[in-house]
């Protein structure tokens, strides 16, 4: 698969970045993190998860650490007791 190959609209991250699970408050959140330099953090909207910055973070993982988490209840992240509501997901963060 090249990089420019997506599957529906999702592009691959890059090789080198690697995935983790961090548990906090309750929650295991999902995050795919790689690269050196100044941290971009890559917050996905309602709806979506962090695969949406495939695209991106093959073009910012040369100068910076990009960190693409799935937030509070998306996806790969587990929401624990809370529910993901945006006023608890800008706390946190």
């Amino acid at each position: 698969m090249s990089k420019h190959t997506h599957v529906d609209g999702i592009y691959p991250f890059p090789a080198v970045m690697q995935t983790r699970t961090i548990e906090t408050n309750g929650a295991s959140i999902h995050v795919r993190v790689g690269g050196h330099g100044p941290a971009v953090v890559m917050l996905h909207g309602f709806g979506t998860t962090g695969d949406m910055w495939g695209h991106l973070a093959s073009a910012l993982i040369e100068e910076h650490m990009v960190i693409a988490p799935d937030l509070r209840g998306f996806w790969a992240s587990r929401r624990g007791l809370m529910a993901a509501t945006t006023r608890r997901i800008r706390r946190r963060m």
